[in-house]
């Protein structure tokens, strides 16, 4: 008796052959993503699954970064697909720190993986300063406060320090919210108000302040240049 037949294999074999002619030149994401997910779904639609994952992230970057528990509960998607995931996103990063010599460049189409990966063991809240070279390569990280913190407590001249020692550019400031808001509290914008003018004296740019949640990236060093833009406005406004 003739073995069943799959009913996806002559598109799967059209794909890869495809795949050996152009690579990924021709396809759009989700044909891009249908066939990587090849090698980890044997015997499923796996056109279906990549539309639903896209549909689900907006993108292949946003499925690669997508945390497990999003990437779980999409339809078809189980332990070992969303590990599957998480490696390819893993690999890619590797990749380009074989290009750069090791280094990390904190760019816009990084940064919210590298802060989700950082922050991903904290249970408690955690401050971080990151400084950066003027290329935007990390030169040093370092832990400035553990557990939750006010703007009095919060040691402005240890972040200078840091800054000045590695001979930064700039700077990245980092913390988590465990289970809360991806929004700046008045904390967090006192801190980097007086992080950011301390900075200043010295000729280091602050160049973004970073929330971490599970659910997400925001960084909000452009609500911090606005209220100052306000204030300046406000002081030097004539009365009538």
């Amino acid at each position: 008796m003739a073995g069943k037949k799959y009913p996806h294999e002559g598109h799967r074999q059209r794909l890869r052959d495809e795949f050996s002619e152009n690579g990924f030149s021709k396809w759009d994401e989700i044909k891009i993503l249908e066939y990587m997910l090849f090698y980890i779904i044997p015997r499923s639609d796996t056109n279906a699954l990549a539309r639903r994952l896209i549909s689900e992230c907006g993108s292949i970057k946003g499925v690669l970064e997508a945390p497990y528990k999003i990437l779980q509960n999409v339809d078809g998607m189980g332990n070992s697909s969303a590990a599957f995931i998480k490696t390819l996103n893993e690999f890619v990063h590797y990749c380009n720190s074989i290009r750069t010599n090791g280094k990390v460049y904190l760019t816009h189409d990084i940064m919210d993986v590298y802060f989700q990966d950082m922050f991903k063991k904290h249970r408690r809240e955690c401050f971080y300063v990151i400084c950066l070279d003027a290329r935007r390569a990390i030169i040093k990280k370092e832990l400035i406060s553990e557990g939750a913190f006010d703007a009095s407590e919060l040691d402005v001249g240890r972040v200078v320090r840091v800054a000045v020692c590695c001979e930064a550019a700039g700077v990245i400031l980092a913390h988590n919210h465990p289970g809360g808001s991806l929004e700046p509290s008045g904390v967090d914008l006192t801190v980097t108000q007086i992080v950011r003018n301390s900075l200043k004296l010295v000729g280091i740019l602050l160049y973004e302040h970073i929330i971490v949640t599970d659910e997400g990236v925001k960084g909000f060093i452009d609500r911090i240049e606005r209220l100052e833009t306000e204030k300046n406005i406000q002081k030097y406004a004539v009365n009538p």
